[in-house]
């Protein structure tokens, strides 16, 4: 009798310190964020592909579409992230950084361009690369960022835990953003983001509004600015750029006409996928514009 006594004071002791011990590690949200944060700082190499399909589910015609990105980050070798439609060649956008030079091209324009910082290059491709450009990449360096890499924006808990792709990982749901809903997955043992959800809200109408003022404004001075300029060659590049403004702000008539919501309602999901080799090659790191996608 007493022996099973101080076996089962022994248990439930064992127990007791184990549970504590459990607590006592347990993590918030703001610790794995900031984890994670120091993780991508101080990684040394990081290479990544990954997609993200945009659902926009309240048209009347809902749509879906995807890209595919690739990230290529080393201390010793510099930096290239890319992304693309698949099968649109001239959707390639590619952002480089070797040594001190930053370079970006884009299939739209194509035209080598030269960002006055990395930080610029990345903020012009946030959009249409659907924040692929500066969600990972904002992480790898942060002394471009500061304050502005998405862990800053997120109220949110812990709702569980997920098996994604092997990784098990911490799900965070919360809110980004008054009009945004996310959802992450950040993995237990590296703290790399596996996947992202987000639900937004966009009112049309009052993004419309801010374009077209941008837009206006483009006009504008490029207008003075073709009045002014006496070189023929620079001129005709001036008024190169008027029309693919003006053709930009004629796309707003399938609004005015009623074929997108006041308020469009989509959805993101974001798959990414890290992984590392033995042997890193530099041509991942190697500027490559102009060149085929895949399907």
């Amino acid at each position: 009798m007493k022996k099973s006594l101080l076996y089962f004071l022994l248990t439930f002791v064992s127990n007791v310190v184990f549970s504590q011990s459990t607590v006592k590690q347990a993590l918030s949200v703001q610790q794995i964020f900031e984890q994670s944060e120091k993780s991508y700082a101080a990684i040394k190499t990081y290479l990544d592909s990954g997609k993200v399909i945009t659902e926009y589910y309240n048209k009347e015609l809902p749509s879906k579409s995807s890209i595919k990105f690739k990230t290529a980050y080393s201390k010793l070798n510099g930096f290239n992230f890319e992304y693309y439609v698949p099968n649109q060649s001239a959707s390639l956008y590619i952002i480089n950084k070797t040594g001190n030079v930053v370079k970006s091209w884009w299939g739209i324009r194509n035209k080598i361009e030269s960002p006055a910082s990395l930080s610029a290059a990345i903020s012009a491709a946030t959009g249409i690369s659907s924040s692929t450009s500066n969600i990972i990449p904002g992480l790898l360096f942060p002394e471009e960022w500061k304050q502005k890499n998405i862990y800053k924006n997120i109220k949110a808990v812990i709702s569980g835990s997920e098996n994604i792709n092997g990784h098990g990982c911490y799900v965070i749901e919360g809110k980004r953003f008054e009009n945004e809903v996310i959802k992450l997955w950040i993995s237990k043992t590296d703290f790399m983001i596996r996947k992202i959800y987000t639900d937004s809200k966009l009112d049309v109408k009052a993004t419309r509004a801010k374009s077209d003022s941008l837009l206006n404004n483009s006009l504008n001075s490029l207008s003075k600015r073709i009045d002014l300029e006496k070189d023929s060659i620079k001129k005709a590049s001036l008024v190169s750029q008027v029309n693919a403004i003006k053709k930009a702000r004629s796309n707003v008539s399938r609004f005015n006409a009623g074929l997108i919501p006041p308020i469009l309602n989509y959805r993101k999901t974001y798959h990414y996928y890290p992984y590392a080799l033995k042997t890193v090659k530099s041509d991942f790191f190697t500027f490559h514009p102009n060149r085929e996608v895949a399907l």
